[in-house]
C-alpha cells in the first residue's frame, strides 16, 4: 500500500530541471498544493480499501486522516471540498456503526454540516443530497442515543430537502426514503401525532413504487404499511385506511416466504382487520376471509408460542360471529373444537381460565 503511495508521489514530482544547493547537489522543488492533495486522497482511498479487507478500524482511522489532511490542503473555493469532506463524514459514520463511539458520530455531523457550508461556495452542488442524505441518517441515529427531539426534527428536514433535489430513479432516493420513513415513525411513536403517520405511509409508499416485484426487502415494507394503516384507521376510523391495511397485508402474504415465522403474525392481523371490516360493513365474505388466515395462521404458529392461545381465541371468535350471523351449526362445533384444544394446549395461568369458562 505504502508503495503504492510511494510510486503515485514519484509520478507527481515535476518533471522541470532541477534547482541546484550551493553544493551542486540537485533539489526538487516543493510539490505543488495539488499534487499534495492528490497524494493524501490516494492515500485515504488505500487506508480504506485495507479496511474494507481486513476489517480493521485501524485503517479507517488512518483514512480519515489522510482525508482530513487533504481538506487542511485544500483553497476554501476548492470543488472538490465539499466531496472530500462528505467522505470524511461517510468513513466517521463507519467509525461509530463498528465502535458504537458517539463521538465518531458527533464529528460526522459536523463535517457534513461544513460540507454543506463548503457546498455554498461553490457551483459544484451535485453532491448535496448525498451529503444531506449521511447527515439526516447520523442525525436520526444520535437521536435515538441521546432522546434529543431537535436531532429528530433536523434529521427530517435534512431527509426531506435531500429527497427533493435527488433525481428520480436514483439510488439516493431509496435510501433516504429509507431514513425518512424511520424518523416520521419515531416522531408518531414519541408524540402521537396521526400527521406524522400520514407522512410516514406515505414515505413508505413512495419506496415501495421504486422497488422490483422480487426485491427481498419488500415484505418488511409492506407489513409495516400495513400496521400503519391500521393505526391511522383506529384513530380516524376512516374505512379508506382499513382497507389500505387489508390491501398491504394481502400483499405481504403474497411477497413473503411460506416458512418465514413472521407470517403466523401477519396471517393473524389479516384477520383482525377483516373481521372490522365486518363490523364495518355487515358483509358475511369479509368474515368468512378473516376465519381462513386465521386458521392458516393456527396451523403455521408453533405449539408453545406465546400468541397461540390469541390465534385460537381469534378463530374461535371469529366462527362465533359467523354462527351468530349464519345460523350455521358447524362454526359453533369449531368454537367448542378450539375452546377444547386450547384447554388442553395451555398452561395452567389466567388464559386457561378464560378458555374453561367459554366452553
Amino acid at each position: 500500500m505504502s508503495e503504492a503511495i510511494n510510486n503515485y508521489a514519484e509520478d507527481s514530482k515535476p518533471t522541470g530541471s532541477p534547482n541546484e544547493s550551493k553544493t551542486g547537489e540537485a533539489v526538487t522543488p516543493p510539490r505543488s498544493q495539488l499534487e499534495r492533495v492528490e497524494e493524501l486522497q490516494l492515500k485515504d482511498y488505500s487506508y480504506h480499501k485495507m479496511f474494507k479487507i481486513m476489517n480493521n478500524i485501524v485503517f479507517l482511522a488512518e483514512a480519515i486522516d489522510a482525508c482530513e489532511e487533504a481538506v487542511s490542503a485544500m483553497s476554501h473555493n476548492d470543488p472538490s471540498r465539499g466531496a472530500t469532506l462528505g467522505t470524511i463524514g461517510q468513513f466517521l459514520h463507519t467509525g461509530f456503526e463498528e465502535s458504537g463511539d458517539l463521538h465518531d458520530l458527533d464529528r460526522a455531523i459536523a463535517r457534513c454540516e461544513e460540507d454543506l457550508a463548503a457546498i455554498s461556495y461553490s457551483e459544484h452542488n451535485h453532491s448535496t443530497s448525498g451529503i444531506q442524505i449521511n447527515m439526516s441518517r447520523s442525525l436520526y441515529i444520535r437521536s435515538q442515543h441521546s432522546g434529543k427531539h431537535d436531532d429528530l426534527l433536523m434529521a427530517i428536514t435534512q431527509g426531506e430537502e435531500a429527497l427533493a433535489v435527488a433525481p428520480d430513479g436514483s439510488p439516493l432516493r431509496t435510501v433516504v426514503l429509507s431514513n425518512l420513513t424511520n424518523c416520521w415513525r419515531t416522531k408518531f411513536e414519541n408524540l402521537g401525532d396521526l400527521e406524522d403517520l400520514r407522512k410516514y405511509t406515505m414515505r413508505c409508499e413512495e419506496a415501495l413504487a421504486m422497488m422490483p416485484g422480487n426485491d427481498p426487502r419488500k415484505w418488511h415494507w409492506l407489513i409495516s404499511h400495513a400496521d400503519s394503516f391500521w393505526d391511522i384507521y383506529e384513530g380516524t376510523q376512516e374505512l379508506e385506511n382499513l382497507e389500505m391495511a387489508i390491501k398491504r397485508g394481502e400483499e405481504t402474504l403474497a411477497a413473503i416466504h411460506s416458512d418465514n415465522a413472521t407470517r403466523a403474525g401477519i396471517l393473524s392481523n389479516l384477520a383482525i382487520y377483516l373481521r372490522e371490516m365486518h363490523r364495518r360493513t355487515s358483509a358475511i365474505g369479509h368474515l368468512k376471509k378473516a376465519a381462513v388466515y386465521a386458521e392458516e395462521a393456527l396451523a403455521v404458529v408453533p405449539r408453545d408460542h406465546q400468541t397461540r392461545a390469541s390465534i385460537m381465541d381469534s378463530v374461535a371468535m371469529t366462527h362465533l360471529f359467523i354462527s351468530a350471523q349464519t345460523g350455521e351449526l358447524n362454526d359453533l362445533e369449531v368454537v367448542l373444537e378450539h375452546g377444547q384444544k386450547a384447554v388442553a394446549e395451555i398452561p395452567q395461568h389466567e388464559e386457561r381460565k378464560w378458555h374453561t369458562s367459554t366452553i
